[in-house]
């Protein structure tokens, strides 16, 4: 499996009316998102030779369609399927990695964090969304706004980078699940959906009448991102337990900093998907779980499945829970370990994940039509 990009970009020009954006060009700006994209393909290598129940091979390409606006999607077409980020996302998830590497606080054990100055949003406003909403606006990024985004100690620097390639990384798994497990597939079916997208972006592909029929097709595509996430970040956790990673500087970290940087990095895109929303001024609707109960998914899949997986999980789980009260502190609204011990012990988010995980059981059956597997050999 390799980028291709022409096939992309026929995909982005006929299927979305869209230009797909070229990670493969020499310029400077591309060398990150290239990186991003093919250490996303080179790890989806395993999906090859696999197949679902009717005999369809599993075939997929991945690439950037060049949209403004924080988004990600999974689709099919013509017998492929597509994954996508727009290249606004990366933009906004670089800047957010970056301005966290700015603060003393944050991973003080990485280089020297006596560099950084801990400096506040630009604004207030939400780092991730900043860059992009001052673009759109015709604005242009001068010195003085780098000395405040960017980390000043040069390992620092490097790692948010490192960290930025994760919380991408889990994007990437989140879209090839969607067409893994089936999802894709499921919706083009039953005409739920036209695609499936990170956040609120299109119109269903047919107006579903009435109260009850409305609310089950609510719960049919909000136990499908519940299951995308769980995938994403058992995958990308499994990815660093198991020493498959494929960046060569992330590889070269220790395993425990591996793990606090991808940690880290899911919970903080539950965080950032709710802050685009704000952003596009969409709402949860009938497609997409509140982001805070994505995060207590995440956070209830760690507890039950990640952090048996090998003795120091417990101990690392809770350094990174208090990461975010450092970066609580700079922005305003963003989650602290107040919030996300809150977070597991309430019982209405709790109860509304159970319902959804009953749904979630009966809905497997159906999209077991659909899901690819190895084939047995």
């Amino acid at each position: 499996m390799d980028i291709n990009f022409d096939q992309f970009r026929k995909f982005a020009k006929e299927r979305l009316s869209q230009a797909a954006f070229n990670t493969e060009t020499d310029s400077d700006k591309s060398s990150l998102f290239h990186t991003s994209l093919i250490s996303a393909i080179q790890l989806m290598q395993w999906t090859l030779g696999c197949s679902n129940q009717s005999g369809d091979d599993f075939k997929l390409v991945a690439g950037f369609v060049d949209k403004y606006t924080p988004n990600a999607f999974a689709d099919r077409y013509q017998g492929t399927h597509y994954i996508g980020m727009h290249s606004a996302l990366f933009v906004a998830i670089t800047e957010f990695a970056m301005f966290c590497f700015t603060q003393q606080d944050f991973f003080p054990d990485v280089g020297d964090p006596s560099q950084e100055t801990s400096p506040v949003p630009w604004n207030d406003r939400v780092p991730g969304i900043w860059l992009i909403d001052h673009t759109k606006q015709g604005g242009r990024v001068d010195d003085e706004h780098s000395q405040r985004l960017t980390p000043r100690d040069n390992e620092r620097y490097v790692m948010s980078l490192y960290l930025a390639f994760l919380m991408s990384r889990f994007v990437w798994l989140h879209e090839l699940s969607h067409c893994f497990n089936g999802h894709v597939g499921y919706v083009h079916q039953h005409n739920l959906a036209l695609r499936l997208y990170e956040l609120p972006e299109e119109l269903p592909a047919v107006q579903v009448t009435g109260k009850r029929q409305k609310l089950a097709v609510s719960d049919e595509l909000k136990c499908l991102e519940f299951d995308a996430d769980q995938s994403a970040f058992w995958g990308n956790c499994n990815i660093q337990i198991h020493s498959l990673e494929n960046i060569e500087g992330i590889r070269a970290l220790d395993e425990n900093l591996r793990l606090r940087l991808t940690l880290f990095g899911a919970y903080a895109m539950t965080w950032l998907f709710e802050k685009f929303q704000e952003y596009l001024d969409t709402k949860d609707g009938h497609t997409h779980p509140a982001p805070m109960l994505r995060l207590h998914n995440l956070l209830h899949t760690a507890s039950a499945n990640v952090l048996s997986l090998h003795d120091d999980m417990p101990a690392i789980h809770d350094v990174v829970l208090k990461q975010f009260d450092t970066i609580g502190g700079r922005i305003p609204g963003m989650y602290g370990t107040a919030n996300l011990s809150d977070i597991m012990k309430d019982g209405g988010i709790s109860d509304e994940l159970v319902r959804f995980f009953d749904r979630r059981n009966e809905q497997k059956i159906a999209l077991q039509d659909f899901e690819f597997k190895q084939n047995k050999n």
